[in-house]
């Protein structure tokens, strides 16, 4: 069909105006409107409509002055029905760029290939003043009218754009995105700062340590000349430790903490570095920060900053360990993650979306003083480790950590801790129904959580606790997921008149679920207890709620050890304090010794009691003649001497035993080593920190599949990936894995979902994709 030619003189001026492909849009409109209106007007005239709905009828979606202005237009003008009704507007026609503004964009790009739209406008301005303006697409549209179009090599840079291979580290880029979206690390960063100038203006006194203050001081790298080193050696005690050894509390005072560092960095920079650090176990499994030094140190740079020495990193933590952050750090953790555990849990049971678990784990460390120690119990043994105690909420997202040098006691260090909870995550109801693990469920702390605290619980019965319960059968069992039965208990302790109990003296009553497993072969009972009222939790939701401990909370300590780093300790640093239990142990010993000596006295006399009086006469003592082959019958009174003799025996051993253990106290050191766990606590939140980014990696961006961190670090963490930043966007390029193509599209689906977010840093848009697998070989 060939162009409907104008015929009018309006229409003919707007043809000689527009191009082709204009025109044959302008008219197709015209003749849809000229259609329009025809019909209303047969409507109002067969039909006998109103005008209003004859156009309602006719067209729902035209407004009804863009209707009147088509009918006047009709009704007033000559011409094709069509014609009439022509949109006449005509765009300007776009300023002429001079000819001196070319030539100089043409130079540009012989002069610099490579130079792209937005560092040519920046050149022109300088060139042609402040207030010059050109559009990229006229810079490109010049370029390649003179044949100066930039083609760019397969795999190479745009203009203006800077490519970076790695070999590893696909999964830091996603777990970049997650902190981005969520903040995590920045409100550390912010919190960091913020509590260490607090720190660092209430300091008024700053008293050097001696070898500071030897003549010459630092040389001009920093660094102490052999003379400092002398002083600092010579300074050593009999313990062996020196002012540099010492807690970061003692060492704080002969710092000048205003000029730290980390209170002068942007926190841009402070936020790359808190992050480095957390994502350490993800390249390294070396103690320390050692591990950086290898080619895996590099992907640091993924991240947008630098790649980290190790040395700089241990700098770093020692600087938040002088500032003493430790409660800052884990505030600002609880409160940004608490809003994510309200997100995911917001379609789960009522329950979880409270629910908090306590649990307390103890981790050795190796060292050759005499430390506080106790009980590991993964290997069983007493000896130098640090107590840790945690709450988790929920969905196994940590949110407050703990750490103490050796044994605590943990009631009264629960109840800091529950309150410091209630603190940071203010008005939000996560954690108002606490699941204590059993090795922390005593009468004491059930008791200070019911009366003092008034916070419902639900914890496991176990050992001395359950032998010192009393129970009476409330409800029948019934049947509880495929093998298991509950029924309801009631429990009740006595009361104490010790001080030191939290037990009332009218005693405790509580509630209690009993779980067990008919047929079993080896039938035992678990026994649940809790304050909370049948009406507030049913039966099966007691149960519930603490068995929900195993896939949160316990996954969570399963990947902590098994790839996040949490057996591995920070910080050397500590003090020899008063050995206060050994003054108790020797006590003991010498009320033992004393007893086992009264003891072996007192069987010595009744010895020698029995000896007297059994004694028979001379004449009886005489074998009979013809029986001297006979061995004589014991009479009675020699077993009693026997018995007497045993018993002098026995009692003797027992002294002897002892005296060599209160020997072998007497020569114990009279003072312990207390390790520092401050730095070892921050590492602890930066880690977990990187531990919960996975996970939302996990949930948010595939969709919430069962992983191992194990398994995150071996198919994500070890991915090749380019990036390709330019000032207005970072695009990250992830190579596939080619013995996984299954994964290979949860991956692509994981980066479009990313990037449907739109995240930005440092205001340049963050692109993630999965590049092609390379063809096979021939």
């Amino acid at each position: 069909m060939g162009e409907q030619a104008p015929e009018t003189a309006k229409a003919r001026e707007l043809r000689a105006k527009v191009g082709d492909e204009r025109w044959q849009r302008l008219v197709a409109e015209a003749r849809r409107r000229a259609d329009v209106v025809t019909k209303v007007i047969e409507l109002r005239d067969n039909e006998g409509l109103a005008w209003v709905e004859a156009v309602r009828v006719t067209a729902p979606e035209l407004h009804w002055s863009t209707f009147v202005h088509w009918r006047r237009r009709y009704w007033e003008r000559s011409g094709p029905d069509w014609e009439r009704l022509l949109d006449e507007r005509v765009p300007p026609e776009p300023s002429k760029i001079p000819e001196d503004v070319r030539a100089s964009v043409r130079a540009l790009r012989v002069a610099k290939p490579s130079i792209n739209a937005e560092q040519a406008e920046e050149a022109l301005k300088k060139l042609f003043g402040a207030d010059f303006s050109i559009s990229a697409a006229s810079l490109r549209r010049i370029w390649a009218d003179a044949g100066l179009a930039y083609a760019r090599p397969q795999g190479g840079a745009e203009p203006g754009e800077t490519v970076e291979e790695y070999h590893g580290g696909g999964g830091l880029a996603l777990v970049l995105a997650a902190d981005i979206e969520t903040g995590a690390t920045e409100g550390l960063a912010t919190a960091v700062q913020a509590a260490g100038k607090e720190v660092a203006d209430a300091q008024t006194v700053v008293v050097k340590p001696a070898a500071e203050t030897v003549e010459g001081g630092r040389d001009e790298a920093g660094r102490f000349p052999p003379l400092c080193n002398e002083t600092w050696y010579g300074a050593r005690g009999e313990d062996g430790l020196d002012e540099r050894l010492a807690p970061d509390a003692i060492k704080r005072h002969g710092r000048e903490l205003r000029t730290l560092p980390t209170l002068g960095m942007r926190a841009s920079t402070l936020r790359y570095r808190l992050l480095a650090m957390g994502l350490m176990p993800l390249l390294t499994a070396r103690r320390g920060f050692a591990g950086l030094e290898g080619p895996a140190g590099a992907w640091l740079e993924l991240l947008g900053g630098h790649a980290y020495m190790p040395s700089t990193l241990s700098k770093g933590l020692a600087e938040l360990g002088l500032l003493g952050v430790n409660d800052a750090i884990w505030d600002a953790h609880a409160k940004t993650w608490v809003n994510v555990v309200q997100r995911w849990t917001a379609d789960g049971s009522r329950w979880l979306q409270v629910v908090a678990y306590i649990d307390a784990s103890q981790d050795p460390y190796w060292t050759h003083r005499f430390a506080s120690s106790c009980k590991v119990s993964r290997n069983g043994r007493v000896m130098p480790g640090l107590t840790e105690a945690a709450i988790t909420a929920g969905p196994g997202v940590p949110l407050l950590a703990v750490t103490w040098a050796g044994t605590v006691s943990l009631k009264k260090e629960l109840v800091n801790l529950i309150t410091r909870l209630d603190e940071a995550v203010g008005d939000s109801e996560v954690g108002r129904l606490l699941v204590i693990d059993a090795e922390l469920g005593t009468k004491n702390l059930l008791a200070t959580l019911s009366f003092k605290l008034e916070r419902p619980f639900i914890t496991v019965l176990k050992g001395k606790t359950l032998e010192a319960a009393k129970f009476e059968p409330r409800s029948e069992w019934v049947e509880y997921r495929t093998r298991d039965t509950l029924r309801e208990l009631d429990v009740y302790f006595e009361g104490s008149r010790d001080s030191d109990s939290d037990v009332p003296k009218e005693g405790l009553a509580l509630r209690a679920v009993e779980m067990s497993r008919p047929g079993s072969r080896k039938p035992r009972s678990t026994v649940l207890v809790t304050n909370l009222a049948r009406e507030e939790l049913s039966t099966t939701e007691v149960a519930d709620a603490y068995l929900s401990r195993w896939p949160h909370q316990e996954a969570l300590f399963r990947n902590r050890r098994n790839g996040g780093g949490m057996n591995r300790s920070h910080g050397y640093g500590g003090e020899f304090i008063k050995y206060v239990a050994l003054e108790t142990k020797l006590e003991r010993s010498r009320r033992r010794v004393d007893r086992a000596e009264r003891a072996l006295e007192q069987a010595t006399q009744e010895l020698t009691a029995l000896e007297q009086t059994t004694a028979p006469p001379a004449e009886q003592g005489q074998p009979s003649p013809g029986n001297s082959t006979t061995k004589p019958a014991k009479t009675p009174a020699k077993k009693l001497v026997a018995a007497a003799k045993s018993q002098v025996r026995s009692k003797k051993q027992a002294l002897d035993k002892a005296k060599r253990q209160l020997a072998q106290q007497e020569t114990m050191p009279r003072e312990i080593f207390a390790r520092d766990p401050g730095r070892d606590n921050i590492m602890t939140c930066l880690k977990l920190n990187m531990l919960m980014l996975v996970e939302f990696v996990l949930k948010e961006y595939f969709g919430g599949p069962r992983m191992e961190l194990r398994t995150f670090i071996e198919l994500l963490v070890a991915l090749p990936v380019t990036v390709r930043r330019t000032p207005t966007r970072i695009r990250y390029q992830i190579h596939p894995n080619p013995r996984r193509p299954d994964f290979n599209v949860r991956l692509r689906h994981a980066c479009e979902v990313i990037n449907q977010r739109r995240l930005r840093t440092d205001d340049r848009l963050l692109v993630y994709e999965v590049l092609e697998p390379p063809g096979k070989r021939q």
